[in-house]
């Protein structure tokens, strides 16, 4: 049992196929996953100086992992999508307990351009079978 991360440090363009798409770019990049060892990551995109959100990922000496998307505006919020794309928002921090919650969490947001979608991390949970290289 382990918390892999599979980053892209620019972000990958995303169009509209959804979860399609995501597992499509998981399979092309899976010599890029690793594993990750316990401690606290800042999963922030560098570029994001004025994004509304901090995001952090907390991997547990079990294995599992906490993220949390925090607030640096007092009435930012984050929109979940769920598997059949309907949106749920909320304010305030956002927790996710991997894989308590859900076993994959996506960090999606605007590319360097502010006009597209891009994905910048896809953080797995992994029975360990398949695990790569741990950082």
């Amino acid at each position: 049992m382990t918390i892999e991360r599979l980053h892209f440090e620019k972000g990958v363009p995303l169009s509209s196929e959804g979860i399609d798409e995501i597992e499509r770019i998981i399979l092309e990049n899976q010599d890029q996953i690793i594993s990750l060892s316990e401690g606290e990551y800042n999963l922030t995109p560098q570029g994001w100086k004025k994004h509304p959100h901090l995001h952090r990922l907390t991997v547990l000496k079990d294995g599992t992992g906490v993220y949390r998307a925090i607030p640096r505006e007092k009435n930012a919020g984050t929109i979940s999508l769920s598997r059949e794309g309907r949106g749920r928002f909320q304010m305030g921090v956002q927790t996710i307990r991997i894989p308590e919650d859900q076993s994959v969490a996506i960090l999606a947001g605007p590319l360097e351009d502010r006009k597209t979608l891009g994905l910048y991390e896809i953080i797995l949970y992994s029975s360990g079978e398949n695990s790569q290289k741990k950082t």
